[in-house]
Parts: C-alpha cells; sequence; structure tokens
C-alpha cells in the first residue's frame, strides 16, 4: 500500500485558518484535498479531488473540488465555485463566484469562468474565452480565443465560439468585440 503523506498548515503559505489539507500518494505528483472542518456543504474529513499545490484552491469561502475532479497548473478555484464529476481546470485557469463544473467538463489556458456559470456534459473553455453571468455551456461545446458569454447564453450540441465573438441571451447575437 502506498504511503500518503500530509502536507501541514505550517507547510503552506499564509496565516489564514486553512479548510483542507494535502495528502500525497507516492505514486503521484499530484495530492489529494481532505477537508479540516465543516463549511459550505462539506463537512471535515472529506476527502476532495486533486490539486498540483494550495495556490489552485482558496482557503476562504465555500470552493470546493470534489473527488475525481482536478484543478492543475496554476489555475485557481475560489469564492463558491463547485468542481464535480471529472472536470479539470488547468494552465492558468480561474473558477470563482458561484460557477459549476459538471461531467468531464474543462477550463484551461487563460480562461475564466465566473458568477452563476455553468459548464457540463464535456463543455471546454479555453483561450482567453469568459463565462460569466448565468452563462451555460453543455454538450461538447466549446468557448475559445476571446470569446464572451454573457449572462444567459447558453452553448449546446458542439456549438463553437471563438475569436473575438460575444453571445448573450438570445444566442444567435454574436458579434466581434471591437478593441
Amino acid at each position: 500500500m502506498p504511503s500518503k503523506k500530509s502536507i501541514s498548515q505550517s507547510d503552506a503559505a499564509g496565516t489564514h485558518t486553512m479548510k483542507y489539507e494535502l495528502i500525497r500518494n507516492d505514486n503521484s505528483s499530484l495530492y489529494q484535498i481532505k477537508a479540516l472542518k465543516d463549511f459550505g456543504e462539506i463537512t471535515a474529513g472529506t476527502m476532495g479531488g486533486w490539486v498540483s499545490s494550495h495556490e489552485n484552491l482558496s482557503h476562504e469561502g465555500d470552493c470546493w473540488i470534489h473527488p475525481n475532479a482536478f484543478a492543475l497548473g496554476n489555475s485557481r478555484i475560489r469564492d463558491n465555485a463547485q468542481l464535480y464529476d471529472r472536470t479539470i481546470a488547468s494552465n492558468n485557469a480561474i473558477v470563482g463566484g458561484n460557477a459549476r463544473l459538471h461531467g468531464y467538463s474543462e477550463v484551461k489556458q487563460d480562461a475564466s469562468v465566473i458568477g452563476q456559470a455553468q459548464l457540463y456534459n464535456t463543455a471546454s473553455v479555453q483561450g482567453s474565452a469568459l463565462l460569466c453571468g448565468t452563462a451555460e455551456m453543455h454538450g461538447n461545446s466549446v468557448a475559445e480565443g476571446e470569446a464572451l458569454l454573457l449572462s444567459g447564453a447558453v452553448l449546446t450540441d458542439n456549438q463553437h465560439v471563438g475569436g473575438s465573438n460575444i453571445v448573450d441571451h438570445r444566442l444567435k447575437h454574436m458579434k466581434e468585440r471591437t478593441a
């Protein structure tokens, strides 16, 4: 059985109260998170998903990475955001506010998912794209480049938006952003 090592509070940066600890499995370069206290719907002792370091998951707010989800590289999960079901945040991605990622979705590169936005069923936000407000993506949809999906926008069923397009609540309303 592989040994596990815990990274204690004194090993982590910052002086604020820690809400989780990192557990390292000798067979992986990643750490599994374990809740140290109750917060939101998480209870002390709950095992969560996987991170590269303490920098990936904020110790503030109710944000959490659930089992089988990953925050890698320099990605940041903050505020009350939640990652579920084999989702991945990587590179310099930001997931914040009350955003939710479900079902094999990913946020990568310099992309951000914030507000009440939701990704599920293999949706992907990449490049410098921003999904915000109550925007939703699912069904293999992709937002990339400098795309901006505003509150109420919905991408589904293999839809793709890229470049500098802006999508609002009337999906068909796309326009190029001007510099």
